[in-house]
């Protein structure tokens, strides 16, 4: 049986563990000049999948390894496209396809009140799919957090550093968590420190606090690879 890795990312950035809930945040591209107009797509929707199709890898497309994510292209004064980028986390091989896909792209540049064409940032969502490929697959259903939010205030009651709470230190940690079929997170790789190396490792220990339904697929549990974002600070009285 074909082993999936299936890598979650989704709108551009992780899902942020912060005290008693889970969000999403991201950062927006900078804010255009007044009465500006951001650059836009020159093609259809058509054109994109077949983009999306050309540049999927191979060997990306052979070990079932999906993506989706939001993609930030830099868009020139004459609709080039010449500079992607993509969330914290994503794989190699999604920053070349991303690449790849960006450059078999048309825009229509950003323009300044009077009409003028301006350099610009356009955000672009792209989807890497077996099923959207036309493979004899269903779409996969990503990994998710179950943990009430009662569990998730105790785990990180639990987690905060002891000598810290009289200074209030707090931070943020991004991690690439690896989880397996049945669950249970089998790697966390820090892709982001706080800065204090106890609250990343509080950040490490509230994630391997938390309880997560895995990814899948007609029902059938697979290993996935995410990033997640915790924010550690000190517990509510």
């Amino acid at each position: 049986m074909r082993g999936f890795l299936v890598c979650a990312l989704v709108a551009l950035c992780p899902l942020v563990a912060f005290g008693e809930s889970v969000s999403s945040t991201c950062a927006a591209p900078a804010e255009a000049p007044p009465g500006s107009t951001p650059p836009r797509l020159a093609q259809g929707s058509r054109e994109l999948e077949l983009a999306l199709s050309s540049c999927y890898p191979d060997e990306a497309r052979r070990q079932g390894t999906e993506g989706r994510l939001l993609m930030d292209v830099l868009v020139g004064e004459d609709g080039t496209a010449f500079k992607t980028s993509l969330p914290e986390g994503a794989a190699d091989w999604q920053r070349k396809a991303a690449d790849c896909v960006a450059r078999k792209l048309r825009f229509e540049p950003g323009r300044l009140a009077d009409g003028t064409p301006f350099p610009a940032t356009a955000r672009v969502p792209i989807a890497f799919s077996l099923a959207a490929e036309g493979e004899d697959v269903s779409p996969v259903v990503f990994a998710s957090l179950t943990s009430t939010q009662e569990e998730i205030a105790q785990v990180h009651r639990a987690c905060y550093p002891a000598e810290l709470p009289a200074t209030g230190t707090s931070g943020e940690v991004l991690y690439k968590v690896r989880l397996s079929e049945r669950g249970r997170i089998t790697r966390l790789d820090l892709l982001r420190s706080s800065g204090d190396a106890r609250i990343d490792e509080a950040g490490r220990c509230i994630l391997k606090g938390y309880k997560f339904d895995p990814a899948r697929r007609d029902g059938r549990p697979l290993v996935s690879a995410f990033p997640w974002t915790v924010k550690v600070q000190p517990p509510s009285p």
